[in-house]
């Protein structure tokens, strides 16, 4: 994939950033070359490699990833303009992961953070990243109630764990004359934890997604 990626204009956005006991690497990057051309060099390489991959469509993007021992390599690509624009990543495990301590976090987290959702709520992705001793868990989930009910439900769950509410920063002026997307951000903290997330009706239902962050 490198050799793909060196014929584009490619930005680092996160250099081996611990997700999961992996150490993560994603570039963003923009090419001449439509998707299409790019995912079939990708392909191409790896038939001749005799490498196994997977290969998917998530509405305007196109999702390439493959296994190579106990690193996962993936290509996001869209259309922009003429050519195309997309994220190279590549996950390595962290030999150096305490995996005892960061397994036993991510449980806790991940549980609780399942017990704040609303009843209806179904969870879809779960992420930890470890920053020094600060631990951030992420939630992805999705319920069938509308927006308002959900965002009530999320907060009284929260409140009832010993979360208050937190003002959410102010946008610069310019920004707040912007027309707002639809949704709504909500933010907490307790103690040294701080607790966002931000609720949006999408395709039929309430999307959910959660960052929570706390140190030990």
């Amino acid at each position: 994939m490198d050799a793909v990626i060196q014929e584009t204009r490619p930005q680092l956005l996160m250099q081996a950033t611990e997700i999961d006991g992996h150490r993560v690497t994603t570039h963003r990057f923009s090419s001449g070359q439509p998707p299409d051309r790019l995912a079939g060099e990708m392909r191409a390489r790896w038939q001749a490699d005799g490498v196994r991959y997977v290969e998917s469509r998530r509405g305007e993007w196109h999702l390439l990833s493959v296994r190579r021992g106990d690193a996962i390599e993936s290509l996001q690509l869209r259309a922009k303009g003429d050519g195309s624009e997309g994220l190279h990543s590549l996950w390595q495990r962290d030999p150096d992961a305490r995996e005892d301590s960061l397994s036993r976090e991510r449980r806790e987290m991940h549980a609780l953070l399942r017990a704040w959702l609303p009843r209806t709520a179904t969870p879809i992705r779960e992420l930890l990243h470890r920053d020094g001793e600060r631990f951030v868990a992420t939630m992805v989930a999705t319920a069938p109630d509308p927006e308002a009910v959900v965002a009530s439900g999320l907060s009284r769950n929260l409140l009832d764990a010993g979360f208050t509410v937190e003002a959410l920063p102010q946008l610069p002026q310019d920004a707040a004359r912007r027309p707002r997307p639809s949704g709504r951000a909500l933010a907490y903290r307790r103690g040294r934890e701080e607790l966002v997330a931000t609720v949006a009706t999408h395709r039929g239902e309430t999307a959910i997604v959660i960052h929570w962050s706390r140190q030990r």
